[in-house]
């Protein structure tokens, strides 16, 4: 039986390709492959560029510098709300929907650069304000259990990775967009810190709390696919030191409490984890009073007033997506209004 590269992860790929073991083309026609199959029931893309991503994975194993190529012949995926030659910047919707680019946002532009091939755009809810998957068009689904949420708004690419259809992918996170897909699908998620990938994301930054960042299997693909949209040289990853670890049970939100079934998730972790470190321990820090919660609210309600415009309910074709971020935007919009008032 033929091999797959179908579970690999973006290192062994891109490997295989610069040792001349594979090509991209292959591996490339594998994952399309498996995408065809999986993704009708997972609803991960938006748009899937297979004749395109073909020709680009055959421009790859062109090349005569394949041994300088981090990612050579590695399928990724880019969320929907980042400019991808030749595409829509879809937003979310159909109504949020932005012209066709005319060229690559800088990540993809260095995702390329390393060799990687764009297989495709993934979903996201509606101007990325909602922390499940769906819009008017479809509902993305978790891989592991298809009657549960990947989470949002990075879900579209959550449930990619984890159902294998890419090895990683291109996630942004504002206020845990990248970090709630990957608790949902057990991935690793990164969400760097300001000014270390390049931003300019979408119809709004949230007044720059969204940052570009990647969603893995491995801590090593991870490290990769971050250091090729920083700009930098990947480094050889270090065994760390056995940690300690301090964990907290405790809500930041006063009068929240963890029910019993995420009480036993982080009691199972916990133990799973232990033979990477020296020890848990309780461990909450100090609540800050009730402004946090409030300081989280401020910007999601008026995060709107800019991006979203005035839509009436049904303005995606009825759906139940667009009547809830409409209703949002008319929310923003008021909140706006009363605060340029008292100011």
């Amino acid at each position: 039986m033929q091999q797959t590269w179908v579970g690999a992860t973006a290192k062994q790929i891109a490997r295989a390709v610069r040792r001349g073991d594979t090509s991209a083309t292959q591996v490339v026609a594998d994952h399309l492959e498996h995408v065809a199959t999986s993704d009708p029931v997972l609803t991960a893309f938006r748009v899937v560029r297979g004749g395109e991503a073909i020709v680009e994975a055959e421009k790859v194993d062109e090349q005569e510098d394949l041994a300088n190529l981090p990612l050579a012949g590695v399928p990724v995926a880019v969320k929907e709300n980042t400019a991808v030659a030749g595409l829509p910047t879809w937003n979310g919707s159909v109504a949020a929907r932005g012209p066709v680019a005319e060229e690559d946002h800088e990540v993809v532009r260095r995702l390329r650069g390393a060799g990687a091939v764009v297989l495709g755009v993934t979903r996201m809810p509606e101007l990325g304000l909602w922390a499940t998957t769906d819009d008017e068009s479809g509902t993305t689904r978790n891989p592991w259990r298809t009657d549960r949420t990947p989470g949002g708004s990075s879900g579209g690419a959550a449930a990619a990775v984890a159902a294998g259809l890419v090895p990683f992918a291109h996630a942004n996170d504002g206020l845990g967009s990248v970090r709630i897909p990957a608790a949902c699908c057990g991935l690793i998620g990164i969400k760097p810190g300001r000014g270390v990938v390049p931003a300019g994301i979408g119809a709004d930054d949230w007044y720059g709390l969204v940052e570009h960042g990647i969603l893995a299997t491995t801590v090593a693909d991870a490290a990769v696919g971050l250091a090729v949209l920083a700009g930098r040289r990947p480094e050889k990853l270090v065994e760390p030191q056995r940690l300690k670890v301090a964990v907290s049970l405790r809500s930041p939100v006063l009068g929240v409490r963890l029910d019993k079934p995420n009480r036993d998730a982080v009691a199972t972790r916990c133990t799973r984890r232990r033979w990477a470190c020296a020890g848990s321990r309780p461990g909450s820090p100090p609540r800050a009073g009730t402004w946090r919660p409030l300081a989280w609210i401020a910007p999601r309600c008026s995060h709107g007033p800019a991006a979203t415009p005035a839509w009436g309910p049904g303005h995606c074709a009825g759906g139940t997506s667009g009547r809830r971020t409409a209703r949002h935007g008319a929310s923003a919009r008021s909140t706006s209004s009363r605060t340029t008032e008292s100011t």
